[in-house]
């Protein structure tokens, strides 16, 4: 068999395959460990499910933070079945993803994972001092962190962004720094807008984006790449009706908005806008809208993300997590329970991406449990 028919064969192999295919030959133990292939075997794994609406590879991850001894992540699989708790016998504050990779931290302890390689690194530290208003008592200070992928250089960087805010004035102060896992260091960047403490974050087109408050009219992105940062337009929501953005997502490759009304109302509609050509205000388009739901579900429910084939996660803040199928229009139940976590969570698919860390097994922090 020729080897370029070889290569593509194993650009379609789940990660697990090609580990254990790593002990067989040592051209191809070299060839997994190359950021290209690495970057071609996720593209090709993504495109297969986008093009076969077949959403085996994809995986759900939810989390809660504990602030006391440990924390955990559950992984469900593309039916939203329960698949896998992981325990992490520390705490931690918020987790963020991009392709494959997980960064979660806590204080001034960060960390890199890929769950399917089982590799993880502690990124060293970094400290910055708070910016600070001279004559002003800062209130309390937090932490916005997210990771982002450079195509240019096959890297990948972690974007912290520090706020300060004050206690007796609307002032915030924000200063940014940038991690390169190839340079494994950090330095810091200029802070052009001001980004809130928002989990509605997500990469697309080698940046990251925030949305802000539903009733801003623009979206920060990061470009990973030019590493500077950038305004995008929302979509022209009908602001008379209340509408704002929920999350930002990723929708076959195209920028997309959930939105819905920011009062609550007793039947509402959820609207999912696509921008079409990256970066151009003209090309947003309503692509769809979901019900109007129910008042059962939209007393007490939030649309959470975008899952396969234009459904959306939405989020009971009582009890349960529920999907919403667009084949069926219906709203139904997961067997999960959302007192188990919070709304932050990310659709994940599994990659080859080297951490040139350490294993799991090194280290007693990762418990995998069985449900």
């Amino acid at each position: 068999m020729p080897e370029d028919m070889k290569i593509e064969i194993m650009l379609r192999l789940p990660v697990k395959s090609l580990l254990r295919f790593r002990c067989l030959s040592k051209s191809w133990c070299s060839l997994f460990r190359t950021p290209l292939f690495q970057t071609q075997h996720y593209l090709k794994r993504t495109s297969l499910s986008d093009t076969n609406n077949n959403h085996a590879n994809w995986s759900v991850f939810l989390y809660r933070p504990r602030y006391d001894h440990y924390a955990r992540l559950s992984m469900l699989d593309h039916t939203l079945t329960r698949k896998q708790d992981i325990r992490l016998s520390f705490p931690i504050v918020d987790v963020c993803y991009c392709n494959g990779l997980i960064c979660f931290w806590n204080d001034n302890i960060m960390t890199l994972w890929n769950p399917a390689t089982r590799e993880f690194k502690l990124l060293p530290e970094y400290n910055v001092q708070p910016p600070c208003i001279p004559n002003l008592k800062p209130k309390k200070y937090h932490r916005i962190t997210q990771i982002g992928s450079d195509s240019k250089t096959n890297d990948y960087k972690v974007l912290c962004i520090w706020k300060t805010f004050y206690d007796d004035r609307f002032m915030v102060t924000q200063r940014s720094a940038l991690y390169s896992l190839n340079a494994d260091s950090w330095k810091e960047t200029r802070s052009d807008f001001s980004v809130r403490c928002s989990n509605r974050t997500f990469n697309i087109v080698n940046s990251v984006h925030y949305c802000m408050s539903q009733t801003d009219d623009y979206i920060v992105a990061f470009d990973m790449v030019d590493e500077v940062f950038s305004k995008i337009s929302m979509p022209p929501f009908d602001f008379s009706s209340n509408y704002g953005c929920d999350s930002v997502g990723v929708l076959n490759g195209n920028l997309a908005v959930v939105s819905s009304p920011y009062v609550e109302s007793i039947n509402r509609n959820v609207d999912i806008w696509v921008m079409k050509e990256y970066g151009v205000q003209e090309s947003w388009t309503k692509q769809f809208t979901i019900g109007p739901i129910s008042a059962h579900y939209s007393a007490h429910c939030s649309p959470m993300a975008l899952w396969k084939n234009g459904g959306l996660l939405l989020f009971d803040k009582i009890t349960e997590l529920f999907a919403y199928d667009p084949d069926t229009q219906e709203i139904k139940k997961t067997q999960v329970h959302s007192t188990l976590f919070t709304q932050k969570n990310f659709i994940y698919m599994e990659s080859l991406v080297s951490l040139h860390g350490r294993q799991e097994s090194e280290d007693e922090r990762f418990i995998r449990l069985l449900t």
